[in-house]
């Protein structure tokens, strides 16, 4: 677990460190939003960074584009799920990341899921800690 903790860590900073790289335009409104903060970065200032947290789930959204992060059925129990699917002991099952980060199912509510906007969830009480039904990056457990 501690491997799989340092690689998620890892490739999640190296997908916000691209994306500023490549969007050096926002730089300064990501550090003014800081500035504004102070020097005393405790958690409760962190959450106030919403520009930053927007930033950083989208960049997760719009890098993790592939069909990744199996899950294997572990039990001696097949799992059946909501849609009577059924996973066998052994069986491993895939999220389709491409489609839940850019599929207007579970993006429904923006059209424009191929252009890379850091602010998109700024207002949205959407966090990048935050794991929904349209955010699975780091998983859900189970």
């Amino acid at each position: 677990m501690t491997f799989t903790g340092v690689l998620t860590t890892s490739g999640s900073l190296i997908a916000v460190i691209a994306q500023l790289a490549r969007h050096p335009e926002y730089t300064s409104e990501l550090l003014e939003e800081q500035n504004d903060i102070g020097d005393n970065l405790d958690s409760a200032a962190y959450k106030r960074m919403v520009k930053l947290d927007s930033f950083i789930r989208e960049s997760f959204r719009y890098t993790t584009d592939t069909i990744f992060h199996p899950h294997t059925n572990v039990t001696k129990e097949n799992v059946v799920l909501s849609n009577g699917s059924i996973i066998r002991p052994g069986e491993e099952v895939y999220t389709n990341f491409w489609d839940l980060n850019r599929g207007h199912k579970a993006q429904d509510d923006f059209d424009d899921l191929d252009t890379f906007k850091p602010f998109r969830y700024v207002g949205l009480n959407k966090q990048a800690t935050k794991c929904s039904s349209d955010y699975l990056f780091f998983g859900l457990g189970r």
